[in-house]
């Protein structure tokens, strides 16, 4: 079995652990969360899926962590030509900055966000309520902190699959990562559910087993879920970058968006200012852009 193909049953035994297409069914929109985007395998493999399924979601959108953005070529390479949705990816594929992308397919109702960088620095900077997290205990490291901040980046009734790597099981001294990943998902609220692992590629280099788990922390979330948004259209004050930003982001959700503006055009205000440009920001978490201006 070559590594294309093994990549791609183990993304496909991720979203079959995490209950798809079924889960998504009848859903206005349905968010994923992976870990690590690799080469882009679930991405690939869901939105496969929800093309496939006359049942799927009006939208989906998938968030992932990204360490490094492969190239274009990298891509290519790896998926080839003859698929329709890996030749559109590579077609939208962004530059090599270390930024948040956002790519938009099928008229808007399938989305990936690309975060790059490492997990621990990304996740928590994402705005984020999951349906189905998806991770890799490689890239966890089995670390019950990292768990926990994936924990409160879910919904109601999310799920997480993980992947582990039984040939890492088997050279690892002690308990087997396994048993540990078990224990670190209890403390984190995460609880697997009976039978659930599913073997990936039965033998070779890197084959792995899949647990399905189902979010249930032991606490009530501090802060209040987001209130349900009732009808798709919204107003925005202001044309300036913000409120552009805004009603761009809204419009891609499904939005019918009006924005109001007292002045004859966009920008006008601060917006506007050429000035602007050479002003220092300033930021609380001392960036990139604040340290580069200093």
């Amino acid at each position: 079995m070559t590594e294309r193909t093994r990549l791609g049953q183990t993304a496909l035994a991720l979203l079959q652990a995490s209950g798809l297409p079924h889960r998504w069914r009848g859903r206005e929109r349905f968010v994923l969360l992976d870990s690590d985007f690799g080469c882009g395998h679930v991405f690939i493999e869901a939105w496969r899926a929800w093309r496939a399924d006359p049942e799927r979601c009006g939208r989906l959108s998938v968030v992932t962590v990204c360490p490094r953005l492969p190239t274009r070529a990298e891509l290519r390479s790896v998926h080839g030509e003859d698929d329709d949705a890996a030749r559109c990816l590579v077609q939208a594929w962004p530059p090599q900055t270390p930024d948040l992308h956002t790519l938009v397919f099928e008229g808007g109702r399938v989305q990936l966000l690309l975060a790059v960088g490492d997990l621990r620095s990304r996740l928590p900077t994402l705005r984020v309520q999951a349906d189905a997290l998806l991770a890799r205990a490689s890239a966890i490291d089995l670390d019950p902190k990292l768990l926990g901040r994936l924990g409160r980046k879910t919904g109601i009734g999310a799920t997480l699959a993980i992947e582990i790597d039984t040939r890492q099981a088997g050279e690892t001294s002690g308990p087997l990562p396994a048993d540990r990943l078990q224990a670190a998902l209890r403390g984190s609220g995460f609880v697997a559910r009976a039978g659930s692992a599913n073997g990936v590629d039965g033998g070779g280099p890197g084959s792995g087993t899949v647990i399905a788990t189902d979010h249930a922390p032991r606490f009530e979330p501090r802060r209040l879920p987001d209130a349900a948004v009732q009808g798709r259209s919204a107003v925005v004050v202001g044309a300036g970058i913000g409120g552009a930003a805004v009603a761009q982001a809204l419009a891609r959700s499904g939005f019918e968006v009006t924005v109001l503006e007292r002045h004859s055009r966009a920008a006008a205000e601060a917006s506007g200012n050429p000035a602007g440009l050479f002003h220092a920001v300033a930021h609380a978490g001392n960036g990139p852009y604040a340290r580069l201006y200093r």
